[in-house]
């Protein structure tokens, strides 16, 4: 399924998109380039392909009253840590910890959308790594939703015998403050911001 994946993703604070980009140019042979304009770090919500004449911009402002974001904003994110992924050997994520409420979030917006998301024909013909993963595939055509969803921000997409930066952040506070409609690249990066939402969140920065 190679039609282009547009989703919903969410932009952190300054400091974390600063400290995400200094991270992934400490990752040798790196093919991601992360920046603080259009590749910037992000945290996907949901990725799919959507069905043409798909109504992104009612559907972001409808999303941002999601009743999450109004919990407990300061601890969102509790703790984040920089690993390298199992399944995806050579793709570098800074993953985040104790956020259920995103998982409930991206389950809720599949069932939300899932009319208007383009359900692929060749699930028959891949090989996934998990139930978790088909299921995903033939629903969202991405095997990375649903049960399979793991909150993350990618720093890298590197060779596979390229290790991931030791830096380990524990007990890291991320703010989020605006959710956004995007066009995804190859790695996942956004290639295209087409619409914005500031989060109804205040926060002192």
């Amino acid at each position: 399924m190679n039609a282009t994946k547009h989703g919903f993703v969410l932009i952190p604070d300054r400091n974390t998109l600063k400290e995400a980009v200094a991270l992934s140019q400490k990752v040798e042979q790196n093919k991601l380039t992360l920046d603080l304009s259009l590749t910037q770090p992000h945290l996907t919500v949901l990725q799919t392909v959507f069905k043409s004449g798909f109504d992104y911009r009612t559907a972001l402002k409808e999303l941002r009253s999601y009743a999450g974001f109004a919990q407990e904003p300061r601890t969102i994110l509790d703790e984040v840590t920089l690993q390298s992924t199992s399944s995806l050997e050579n793709i570098i994520w800074w993953k985040v910890r104790n956020a259920e409420w995103l998982k409930t979030f991206n389950r809720e917006l599949v069932e939300k959308l899932e009319s208007s998301i383009v359900v692929p024909e060749d699930a028959e013909r891949v090989s996934f790594a998990t139930p978790e993963a088909e299921e995903s595939y033939r629903r969202t055509g991405y095997e990375r939703n649903l049960n399979a969803y793991e909150p993350h921000l990618t720093i890298a997409v590197t060779d596979e015998t390229v290790k991931a930066p030791t830096t380990v952040y524990t007990g890291e506070r991320v703010r989020l403050h605006q959710l956004a409609f995007v066009e995804h690249g190859e790695f996942g990066e956004i290639r295209k911001v087409l619409a914005t939402e500031e989060l109804p969140i205040s926060w002192d920065w």
